[in-house]
């Protein structure tokens, strides 16, 4: 009976934990995630105000030297997008091997409330990057400035909380067990006192007594069955 119950009361904590390790780390993963992304967009939204000012009034030029010239200074990939969804410049890619833009998420959405935004997986790079469309002079029809990033540095960020995180919840975990292994062990000998003192009256032994040091429920179930004992004693 001690072995099952201490192996009862290590399964439950064990399964607690990891439940509350595995809630823990999606939440934090989340908050730090979305506070992430709303802190990127909000700096790209600045930055994309500023170039937006220097685009030449007319798309039909090559831009991708433009575009080039500011992603050295933003560190963002730069693309420039007509109103017809054509490729006018680009920093990465030749904007004329681009394809029409008009149906991306970021554009269509940009198209409508003059700023729109997506995160899509690059099967190129491989790699999740976040995209910010902003229509130039807030008239979608003139075309849009699109900014992209990787999220690599919002996984890295998730990295490195998700690390002590881990390390703290087995402390904690490590804690729990050795609690409960001590307080199964009290439990355990106060059963067996009481299940000993048991077979004792039913062999009618009345000159034994219970003593527990337990308190609480355990003491009070000690008490009543020593009453018990002596009542039944009187009785015979």
């Amino acid at each position: 009976m001690k072995r099952v119950l201490f192996r009862r009361i290590l399964f439950s904590s064990l399964i607690i934990a990891a439940v509350l390790l595995i809630i823990l780390e999606l939440y934090l993963s989340s908050v730090i995630r979305n506070n992430h992304i709303l802190k990127l967009r909000e700096n790209l939204l600045i930055q994309s105000r500023l170039i937006a000012e220097r685009i030449p009034a007319s798309l039909t030029a090559d831009l991708d030297d433009f575009c080039k010239r500011y992603k050295e200074k933003t560190g963002a990939r730069v693309t420039i997008i007509d109103g017809a969804g054509r490729v006018a410049g680009d920093s990465d890619e030749p904007s004329e091997r681009m394809e029409n833009h008009a149906e991306r998420p970021e554009i269509k959405e940009a198209s409508v409330n003059n700023t729109g935004s997506s995160i899509r997986f690059s099967s190129t790079l491989h790699k999740d990057f976040f995209y910010l469309a902003s229509s130039l002079n807030n008239d979608p029809e003139r075309g849009f400035l699109r900014l992209s990033v990787p999220l690599h540095d919002m996984e890295k960020a998730i990295s490195d909380v998700r690390r002590p995180i881990v390390i703290a919840s087995l402390i904690a975990l490590l804690a729990a067990v050795f609690t409960g292994l001590f307080q199964t062990k009290k439990i355990t000998q106060s059963i067996e006192e009481i299940t000993k003192f048991s077979r004792e009256i039913k062999s009618g032994n009345f000159r034994t007594h219970l003593f527990l040091k337990e308190k609480g429920a355990l003491g009070e179930l000690a008490k009543n069955i020593n009453e018990m004992a002596q009542e039944l004693k009187a009785m015979l």
